[in-house]
């Protein structure tokens, strides 16, 4: 299920912009939805869409509702990280 995702997006958004910059707050941001994205693309393709349901839900109450286009990006984008390192791709292949 994976509920510290979101859990970690929630402390970004609740106590990051009293403690980081501006600045850092938005790359903080982008990094961490970012890397739930990634999540939810991979554990789409794994779980054939049965995890949405929780993720969907948790992410349009903390005000960053799933858009498709961004778990297509985030999907490519986890592809092409793990076609950079073949062994390590092929070796996850194997574990699915």
């Amino acid at each position: 299920m994976n509920r510290y995702s979101s859990a970690y997006l929630n402390d970004v958004i609740q106590y990051g912009p009293s403690y980081l910059s501006r600045d850092e707050y938005e790359r903080v941001l982008r990094m961490t939805l970012d890397h739930y994205h990634e999540f939810l693309a991979v554990s789409m393709l794994k779980s054939k869409g049965r995890i949405l349901g929780y993720h969907r839900s948790r992410l349009k109450e903390l005000g960053y509702p799933i858009r498709s286009h961004l778990l297509v990006k985030a999907g490519i984008r986890k592809v092409f990280r793990e076609i950079s390192n073949p062994g390590k791709a092929f070796k996850k292949l194997k574990k699915m």
